[in-house]
């Protein structure tokens, strides 16, 4: 080890050590998303290069690590305990070849200049794009290295549902980005329901529970994940919405040597600019009484919730299954199977021309034995004059 990365090594442990939370709660992560999925991240610490990596990660359906927020930096640390003293490969890499840089994740998502980063300062990274085009790492930083130096690698798959965690005698902190949806069913039904519905900005982080009324729960509606309090008489299930754990074993992989990252990025999603995003919790509750009365709104000091009832198991799967049946397309609705049933003028040149043909073609075979006929009626009256 050289006398520079000794010097990172301690400069990097130094700061850390001030800028990390130490009791920073997994479940508290705030990650972006709407539909909140279950990331399942695995620590391989067998030694491999960067294409052998992704390779590795694709064999297993799975992606490498993208490292895009500061909290799910946070949760990684606080539960892979050498996270900050490991050295391994990420799925960012450059595409591009030349002297200016192009950064995309493993899922080609690209990086923005705006975006989360965490570049080692002390080495002024990103410091060699034209060669090392590969990004691992490095106590607690990302390093540009070249893509054929072997080293441990980590890969993650998004899975649904989160699973839920259960604590009893808490509650959440209040705070205006959180909201409340009550509904009259039981706890497996409400987590049902839980998991099926976001806002273009919110998700469903976790469900509320009195212990003076089992056969109801309040949805909590929030950005991010809501951060909690001890209260007695109220039991909460959270998301735990991230899981890591460590593989030592050794998998055989075909050799791959390149000292650049063999990419398929960028890929260009076929989206237009208009694209209406769809709401799963606006689609529900257009199932569900749309202006509740005053006896339906419960009001606390604590929680402001509007109350939907569903008496049955049965009447909150049928609400979900409208969802599902909402978003589905009706083919003999398209505009193909219409024009099949319907009769629609066209103006198009090749449409008015065959239309005339056939035009004349008909009226051809109509007239064709009138004008047989009146042809001999004129040559039998011609024969009758003579």
């Amino acid at each position: 080890m050289t006398v520079y990365e000794i010097r990172v090594i301690f400069y990097t442990w130094i700061k850390q050590k001030i800028e990390i939370p130490r009791n920073y709660d997994p479940v508290e992560k705030r990650i972006s998303s709407q539909l909140l999925k279950l990331d399942d991240i695995t620590v391989h610490s067998q030694a491999v290069t960067w294409n052998e990596a992704k390779d590795l990660c694709k064999m297993k359906g799975q992606k490498m690590l993208t490292l895009d927020t500061p909290e799910k930096f946070n949760a990684i640390t606080n539960l892979l305990t050498d996270f900050l003293t490991g050295d391994y490969w990420l799925g960012l890499h450059d595409i591009n070849s030349g002297s200016t840089t192009e950064f995309y994740w493993d899922d080609c998502k690209p990086l923005a200049p705006s975006d989360w980063t965490i570049w080692d300062s002390v080495g002024n990274e990103p410091d060699k794009p034209s060669t090392q085009r590969c990004i691992r790492i490095f106590f607690g930083h990302w390093r540009t290295v070249d893509c054929n130096i072997p080293r441990s690698y980590i890969c993650e798959q998004q899975k649904a549902p989160c699973p839920y965690r259960s604590l009893l005698n808490m509650d959440v902190t209040k705070n205006s980005s959180i909201s409340f949806l009550e509904i009259a069913a039981d706890i497996e039904s409400c987590k049902a329901v839980c998991d099926n519905i976001f806002t273009s900005d919110k998700s469903c982080w976790g469900i509320l529970i009195s212990n003076n009324n089992t056969l109801s729960c309040n949805l909590i509606i929030s950005k991010e994940a809501p951060k909690r309090r001890p209260a007695n008489g109220f039991n909460l299930y959270v998301k735990d919405c991230m899981k890591v754990s460590v593989d030592n074993t050794t998998v055989a992989v075909q050799s791959r040597t390149e000292a650049y990252p063999v990419s398929t990025c960028p890929v260009i999603d076929n989206v237009e600019e208009n694209t209406t995003v769809i709401s799963c919790q606006n689609l529900l509750k257009s199932t569900l009484p749309s202006t509740p009365t005053s006896s339906d709104v419960n009001l606390d000091n604590d929680h402001i919730t509007t109350a939907f009832n569903l008496d049955t198991q049965q009447e909150l799967i049928l609400s979900i299954r409208n969802i599902k049946n909402s978003l589905t397309v009706n083919k003999s609705e398209t505009s193909t199977e219409i024009r099949k049933k319907i009769s629609v003028y066209e103006s198009r040149t090749s449409a008015v021309s065959m239309g005339l043909i056939g035009t004349i073609v008909i009226v051809s075979v109509i007239l064709f034995p009138i004008v047989s006929d009146l042809a001999s009626f004129i040559q039998r009256r011609n024969k009758i004059t003579i």
